[in-house]
């Protein structure tokens, strides 16, 4: 790919990055309505972190595109710089809660974890394409981008929506009260 090649792509990455930009603030805003609900929860304030870093994670990489006179080799590497980053942070915050009570079903999990890995899986793709190091080209960061951000609306539609509307989202008793209860937590 040449550089005019990748500036092709200019448009697209402004049109992804604009609308990251304005969905990471739906996220505030399903919080913020939600607050009390979501922090009762144990799993939900990382869903909700999971919905910021997946929308911040595709502002970031369009404006990788964006960046005038960049080669295609730099835009590869530091495509798969933030979406590896994403991948270790969205790991990070799903993993250590899978040992905890929860009312929700296993495939609500699974789905999950799903979610986290196509929503990243593609760019690192695109960025080991622009490197030669694969067959992959910048479809798959468009693929990539789209599906992370249908991802992060399906947190913040948990977020917004199911916390209140599905028992499923209610916190399970534990022998310690303060696992569920923020309000008991020194």
């Amino acid at each position: 790919m040449t550089e005019s090649e990748l500036h092709a792509w200019s448009e697209f990455a402004l049109a992804q990055a604009g609308a990251a930009a304005v969905l990471t603030g739906l996220v505030f805003v399903a919080v913020s309505i939600n607050i009390t609900a979501i922090l009762r929860h144990h799993e939900l304030p990382g869903r909700a972190g999971e919905g910021v870093v997946i929308f911040v994670s595709v502002l970031c990489q369009s404006v990788v595109l964006l960046v005038p006179h960049q080669g295609p080799r730099a835009a590869g590497a530091q495509l798969l710089l933030i979406a590896g980053g994403t991948l270790a942070l969205l790991l990070g915050i799903f993993l250590p809660g899978l040992g905890r009570p929860s009312r929700q079903p296993i495939t609500w999990r699974v789905t999950r974890l799903l979610l986290i890995l196509t929503s990243t899986g593609p760019s690192l793709a695109a960025g080991a394409g622009l490197l030669g190091w694969v067959g992959a080209d910048l479809r798959w960061y468009a693929f990539g981008t789209v599906w992370a951000m249908v991802a992060a609306m399906t947190n913040a539609w948990v977020l917004l929506v199911e916390v209140v509307r599905d028992q499923r989202y209610a916190p399970v008793a534990t022998t310690d009260p303060g696992d569920d209860d923020p309000a008991a937590r020194p």
